[in-house]
């Protein structure tokens, strides 16, 4: 309800490949985005895969900076969604992985990011430590959504490697801008 398409696309029609007026089609995204408050400042969308390796070197700061460069875009004007992917109960790693996240990140972060079991491993947050990367890089705290959906946690759904090693298929993302 609350869209601009007629007849059988009435009346808030999303797909520009069902024949449906181009037009409506596009004012109908404007609509909603409206009714979400999330109308683009500008007209950009930026994706990155962050694993512990991309994340300690802060990929969503080096993201919301080549956007900010090529678009203009302000961190605090961006919506931003750290998607499916390990969580910390399942994303076990050795003393050097932490190592390198107590250099990047400091002692102050440590309960949030890590705890060490009893066999010498720890267990990794990599959405914590996305999150704080993409906060301090000054996207809004209600601009940010965790989907805490993990992919070793739910293989009937999302290949992981973690949960199937080798003999698997890939995940990968699509964003894009309509209309």
């Amino acid at each position: 309800m609350g869209g601009v398409s007629r007849g059988c696309y009435a009346s808030m029609n999303l797909s520009f490949t069902r024949g449906d007026d181009p037009d409506h089609v596009a004012e109908n995204y404007r609509r909603m985005a409206g009714a979400l408050h999330v109308d683009p400042v500008h007209r950009a969308v930026g994706l990155s895969h962050s694993g512990w390796r991309g994340t300690v070197k802060r990929m969503g700061k080096v993201t919301l900076e080549a956007m900010e460069k090529a678009y203009g875009t302000r961190a605090e004007d961006v919506l931003c969604c750290i998607g499916p992917s390990i969580c910390q109960d399942c994303f076990e790693v050795g003393e050097e992985v932490i190592l390198e996240f107590r250099k990047e990140f400091g002692s102050g972060y440590e309960k949030d990011l890590f705890y060490k079991k009893g066999n010498g491993k720890y267990q990794l947050d990599l959405w914590k430590a996305n999150e704080i990367i993409l906060k301090e890089a000054g996207v809004a705290e209600e601009h940010l959504q965790i989907t805490d959906i993990c992919t070793r946690c739910n293989p009937e759904l999302l290949f992981s490697h973690r949960a199937m090693g080798e003999r698997r298929g890939n995940l990968a993302a699509f964003l894009c801008l309509a209309g």
